[in-house]
């Protein structure tokens, strides 16, 4: 019976997948289908995009905005982290958390399997294995499991999961036990997820591919060895499609900006009144929701934040037509919880101490350490190999694709239904017996936007590639950066 394993690896990029950082990961890549050209959505933030990675769907139609992000049926004036236990009490308040099904609950509703472990934040594991009242899901994170009782058996067996380090590399070893020795044999998923928190951890920390960075990596190389050798010993390499995801990538941080502050001292305070602007701070994206949803204010708002120099990309509301701005339909993030405002930072492709280009502002992180969130083009390519009976072998696809066309890709593999209906489409071109990459049509797009106040002018553009319905957002600046 055909089985799905997705392997994901956070902050992971396309460039690090070498012999020499990652040889096990390397040498399945080179067996099976890399794609050179895959993309996250933006906000090209972790849970975002896990979110996306488990629904298929953009920001605006799954509903986790951003790492942190307001959800104005709960509270107009409260930023909620994607994390536990802020997820479980939207849930209870409002019945939802997500606002479409994931891949547990499509999984689970056919009679089958699911299994995830995470190593991630709470709420990556809670996007990931969110099944309720639906039997056959099982997900393990060091501060929680579904169903309650299974992290008792695994701490009984393995000993309590090792706190955070850095790098994380105890977790990460013991993880890939858990998951290969214990919840594959055991429960023998027909999809199942392994989250890996590295090297994402290191390089917050340190740097893209710093000296750090690079421990994190060969010890997600060996966690992936791991796995490998668990479907090899088992007889269930020959029936298993494994998919290697990133969520992200990466950028240096060019400085540090207290948008919050800066925008309080210029007017923009979060007062829970008409007028007031809730301020969600998202890494390399800033998220503003103006209470009362004032025309008005936001336009203000945009047009002070146009005069800033670290301002990038400005993406706004449809309904609110701000001059200047551009639309959030045309970059895929309309929708339910989507902020009034999102301001990606302005960012560049000079290379860190490490040789790895691209620097980007940040409003989490400060200079040396790294980050992610904006809507630069290194941050917006990220990691997809894939390799199993299903997929041609051999094979780099330049095509497009992105982080919302996993789950649909999934269940098409596994023959289920719900992928039609989402965003994402399947990767046809890298299934055996699928049409050629160069078949499939895609057109690219530079959406340009811009406004003059006060004798000054900002310009900025965004390019967005098109593939059927899917739009993939390539990435987005101010006009005159140095990228």
């Amino acid at each position: 019976m055909k089985s799905v394993l997705i392997i994901g690896f956070d902050g992971l990029q396309p460039s690090q997948v070498t012999p020499e950082l990652m040889p096990n990961l390397a040498r399945f890549a080179a067996r099976g289908v890399f794609f050179e050209n895959h993309h996250p959505v933006y906000p090209s933030l972790t849970r975002v995009n896990v979110a996306s990675i488990a629904t298929g769907r953009y920001p605006g139609n799954h509903g986790i905005a951003g790492n942190s992000f307001v959800a104005r049926e709960f509270n107009e004036s409260r930023v909620l982290p994607a994390l536990l236990p802020e997820l479980t009490e939207l849930l209870k308040e409002t019945g939802r958390f997500l606002l479409c099904p994931n891949l547990a609950q499509a999984v689970t509703g056919a009679g089958k399997t699911f299994v995830s472990l995470g190593m991630g934040s709470s709420g990556n594991a809670f996007i990931h294995g969110f099944s309720p009242d639906r039997p056959g899901a099982y997900t393990s994170h060091p501060e929680f499991s579904m169903p309650d009782a299974l992290n008792v058996g695994v701490e009984h067996k393995y000993g309590k999961w090792p706190e955070r380090q850095f790098p994380d590399l105890a977790r990460l070893s013991y993880g890939a036990r858990v998951m290969a020795e214990h919840l594959l044999p055991e429960y023998s998923p027909d999809v199942a997820v392994f989250w890996a928190g590295e090297p994402d951890v290191s390089q917050h920390k340190t740097g893209v591919s710093s000296a750090m960075a690079r421990k994190g990596l060969a010890e997600a190389d060996r966690a992936f060895a791991t796995l490998m050798a668990y479907l090899e010993k088992s007889g269930k390499a020959s029936d298993t499609d494994v998919i290697v995801v990133s969520d992200h990538g990466y950028s240096q941080v060019t400085d540090f900006v207290d948008v919050k502050r800066l925008a309080a001292d210029a007017g923009f305070g979060p007062e829970p009144s008409k007028g007031g602007v809730v301020i969600a701070p998202n890494n390399g994206s800033v998220s503003f929701y103006v209470i009362g949803r004032s025309r008005d204010v936001a336009d203000r708002l945009a047009a002070w934040l146009m005069a800033q120099p670290w301002c990038g990309a400005l993406i706004a509301d449809d309904s609110l037509r701000i001059e200047g701005a551009i639309a959030a339909s045309r970059v895929a993030v309309h929708g339910e919880r989507v902020p009034d405002i999102m301001m990606s930072f302005a960012w560049d492709s000079k290379p860190n101490s490490a040789g790895v280009p691209g620097h980007a502002y940040s409003c989490d992180h400060v200079i040396g350490e790294g980050d992610h969130g904006s809507m630069s083009g290194h941050e917006m390519r990220n990691t997809l190999i894939a390799a199993g009976p299903s997929f041609k072998s051999r094979m780099r696809i330049a095509m497009p694709t992105g982080n919302v066309d996993v789950a649909p890709t999934v269940l098409h593999l596994l023959g289920l239904a719900g992928g039609e209906a989402m965003d994402g489409r399947v990767v046809r071109e890298a299934i055996a017996g699928g049409p050629s990459p160069e078949s499939i049509e895609c057109n690219t797009e530079v959406v340009e936007a811009g406004r003059k106040q006060n004798g000054l002018a900002f310009s900025q553009y965004v390019k967005v590639t098109t593939v059927g319905k899917t739009v993939y957002v390539d990435e987005g600046n101010r006009a005159g950066a140095p990228a």
